[in-house]
């Protein structure tokens, strides 16, 4: 989840994406409002399915931008970014597979 949430932070910070403002400010409000939260968490406590809910807030705000993002771009490192962004993705699953055996 935490990799995940700075996956997105540094995604939505990168200048050469091509996001509106709007675009930005909905991802990193989001980012904020979930690293505050993971801030004040008491981890030992918390089931994992709290992980995938929140996680599925934040790509309910970051997939729409993305989606449309690399739908409007042809550009190579847009492709790469995205890329990267769904390797990033397939890792945090693999991640929480393990974390829940």
């Amino acid at each position: 989840f935490e990799n995940y949430l700075y996956t997105v932070k540094n995604t939505s910070n990168d200048t050469n994406l091509k996001l509106s403002n709007n675009e930005r400010d909905l991802m990193n409000h989001k980012v904020n409002e979930l690293e505050e939260w993971f801030k004040n968490l008491d981890t030992t406590d918390i089931a994992p399915t709290i992980y995938i809910s929140k996680k599925k807030e934040l790509e309910q705000i970051v997939h729409p931008i993305m989606t449309k993002l690399y739908q409007n771009n042809e550009n190579d490192h847009q492709s790469q970014i995205q890329q990267n962004y769904h390797q990033n993705d397939q890792i945090h699953q693999i991640q929480y597979k393990i974390y829940q055996k």
